[in-house]
């Protein structure tokens, strides 16, 4: 619906105020429904996956669900506003590469605590190793960048 009325009767670049303030004020409405919508999605899809497949993969699931929500989100803002998407998204790509090489290490490090975690190597609640001097150690949780163990 916001999307419409900006479409229809707002321009963010008109020099007429009443257009400007009904672009802008459609674009903020669009941004809280859309945020909202993103947000109870990836809550609902979040909690199933919980319940399905334990707390670490359903703030994964969660995670990834907010993050390409919000882009879209991000985009489809820019193209209601009229705004070229292409030089956008060509600074954003070379941006993403400098910050790539930047933090190769810990994005390494998070994927591979994505495959960790979705391939499930380990499991709560099993045995890391063996220990002759007493009881072996069991995992007690598991996240995106280590895991927890008792002994």
């Amino acid at each position: 619906m916001s999307a419409t009325v900006v479409r229809v009767y707002g321009e963010l670049s008109s020099r007429s105020l009443t257009d400007s303030a009904i672009a802008l004020a459609g674009s903020v409405s669009f941004v809280a429904l859309a945020v909202m919508a993103v947000r109870s999605a990836a809550s609902e899809v979040a909690d199933a996956s919980r319940a399905r497949f334990g707390d670490a993969h359903g703030s994964v699931v969660a995670l990834l669900l907010t993050l390409v929500g919000y882009t879209t989100t991000t985009l489809l803002l820019l193209v209601l506003l009229q705004v070229p998407v292409q030089r956008l998204l060509v600074s954003g790509a070379v941006t993403g590469v400098v910050l790539g090489i930047a933090a190769q290490q810990s994005l390494g490090n998070v994927v591979a605590g994505l495959v960790l975690l979705l391939n499930r190597l380990s499991l709560v609640r099993q045995y890391a190793m063996y220990v002759p001097e007493g009881p072996p150690p069991s995992i007690v949780a598991l996240t995106l960048s280590a895991y927890a163990n008792s002994t």
